[in-house]
């Protein structure tokens, strides 16, 4: 990767980390002195995840047409900032600007990344990576320390100034607006085979959040694990890219779905298992994440918006009070991924091992 390709990436990453530490951090904080009862708290998380990730293919049909993700980006730093400074009395105005700034940066970011290193899973990996991290420390910051949710909204007000100033590719700065190929998928095949294929992908991120947030898992409240296991996903988004990059996204993606199956299955009775179950199990966002962008090449906006929509999709039965527990779960939330991720990266695969060196401009 080229030195000002990462020096951006760091940039995008950090932002990401500050971006949802706000949000967490003022939701967090509502919920703490906001006087809400339990109730209304679940409504609003439900509103806010509705337009910070079910809102983001729109938001990403907007960026594609206009072409300015950087925009994006400082918007949406600027719009999570400003939650800070309201006060908690006022959840809904909180919400509706939490949900809408994360969307805006997603997305922009997220074209940004996957612009940095075409058809390759590493870029977008590092820049999801720090995400969840961000979360950990502002559910931390909005519980115990309001004190500190000024300096946090200045600093990501701060960040704004060398995003603005970091090189990004110059395809971006004009429309990326496109037409979507099925043949770079499949040469025989017509619209309806890459119709299959983009679902299959989506269908295998929608199974990963379904596991990851209606299974639960008693012990993971506890302060220790909840950073070892932060932690782990955290370098799992990381990392996975690299890897799959080097050795081949369908035989990481679906290697790594299925090595973390009976680690993940005995996790909720032996804790320590969870942890390199986590790891695996992550490394495929970036890979999902990468081979949606292959399927629509042009929309880069868009493409990162649907996975994020299919993450809203896997997490609606918790956010709606639905809970789920048990092996077998694990055991049959696990397979579909795997097998959805198999079937839809056999016709992609092939690209990750493409590079393709484009110019940046500052």
């Amino acid at each position: 990767m080229p030195r000002r390709c990462a020096a951006t990436l760091a940039i995008y990453g950090a932002a990401h980390l500050l971006v949802d530490a706000c949000c967490a951090a003022a939701a967090f904080h509502v919920a703490t002195v906001g006087n809400v009862s339990a109730e209304t708290f679940g409504v609003l998380l439900l509103l806010y995840h509705a337009l910070a990730f079910a809102m983001q293919p729109l938001v990403g049909l907007a960026v594609d047409a206009i072409g300015k993700p950087r925009t994006a980006v400082v918007v949406g730093c600027l719009l999570t900032a400003a939650i800070l400074a309201i006060p908690p009395s006022f959840p809904i105005a909180i919400v509706v600007i939490a949900g809408v700034g994360n969307a805006l940066f997603h997305v922009g970011g997220g074209v940004v990344c996957l612009g940095l290193t075409p058809h390759r899973a590493a870029a977008p990996g590092v820049f999801v990576a720090p995400g969840s991290v961000g979360l950990l420390l502002g559910c931390v910051l909005g519980r115990l320390y309001p004190e500190t949710l000024l300096p946090l909204g200045l600093t990501t007000v701060a960040i704004c100034l060398p995003i603005a100033f970091s090189p990004i590719p110059r395809r971006l700065v004009s429309s990326t607006s496109g037409t979507w190929n099925p043949r770079t998928l499949a040469t025989d095949a017509g619209m309806s085979a890459g119709d299959v294929v983009l679902g299959l992908i989506l269908l295998s991120i929608t199974a990963r959040a379904l596991l990851g947030f209606l299974v639960t898992f008693p012990w993971d409240t506890r302060p220790g694990e909840l950073i070892i296991l932060t932690l782990a996903t955290c370098l799992g988004k990381a990392l996975g890219g690299f890897v799959a990059d080097r050795w081949g996204w369908r035989r990481i993606g679906v290697g790594a779905t299925l090595a973390s199956l009976p680690l993940l299955a005995a996790s909720s009775t032996i804790a320590e298992l969870a942890v390199p179950g986590l790891f695996l199990l992550n490394m495929t966002m970036p890979i999902t994440l990468g081979a949606v962008a292959e399927a629509l090449p042009g929309r880069l906006g868009f493409a990162f918006g649907l996975p994020c929509l299919a993450l809203f999709l896997g997490m609606l039965p918790s956010l709606v009070g639905i809970e789920v527990r048990g092996t077998w779960m694990v055991v049959a939330i696990l397979s579909v991924s795997a097998t959805s991720l198999h079937l839809g990266l056999r016709n992609v695969a092939s690209r990750s091992r493409l590079e393709n060196s484009i110019p940046v401009a500052t």
